[in-house]
Order: structure tokens, then C-alpha cells, then sequence
């Protein structure tokens, strides 16, 4: 999963293709809610792309360091139940 940001919005993505042809990254994505497919394009010369992917994993894991340096052990396994 990737939260995928441009200039105008963003969203959770499953990715679900990726490749590679004539200087172009290839992207195919689905929104796990409507099941809609968005393919993108990302031009390896660009200096300054206009879309930025971001590793949902890396989102949960700043999330939960944060929680566990202000909670205690308890309260994170409540957490845990709740989010499972």
C-alpha cells in the first residue's frame, strides 16, 4: 500500500503493476475501497516529479514509534485489539 500525493490530493493505493519502457516507470494502482485502477507515469529524467509515493509501512511504523514512546504497554496492546 502507498498513500500516493500530487498537487491535487491524495489517497491510499495498492500497487499492483510496475515496469519499466523507453525512459518511463510504469505504475498500475488500485483503491482498495472503490477498486478503482489509476496508472501513472513517472519520466526518469524529470527532476522534479509531481506526484510522490509514499510507503504506507513506513506511515504505520513513524505512527506506532510515536505511540509506544508515550504510552505504556498496556494501552498499546488495547490499541493493537482495537485496530485487528
Amino acid at each position: 500500500m502507498y498513500l500516493v500525493v500530487n498537487q491535487v490530493g491524495f489517497g491510499l493505493y495498492r500497487l499492483d503493476s510496475l515496469d519499466y519502457q523507453h525512459g518511463f516507470i510504469l505504475l498500475s494502482f488500485t483503491n482498495p475501497v472503490t477498486g478503482n485502477i489509476a496508472e501513472y507515469s513517472l519520466d526518469i529524467n524529470n527532476k522534479h516529479p509531481d506526484v510522490f509515493l509514499i510507503n504506507w509501512k513506513d506511515i504505520e511504523d513513524m505512527v506506532y514509534s510515536e505511540i509506544a514512546s508515550t504510552y505504556n504497554d498496556n494501552e498499546l496492546r488495547e490499541l493493537e485489539n482495537e485496530l485487528t
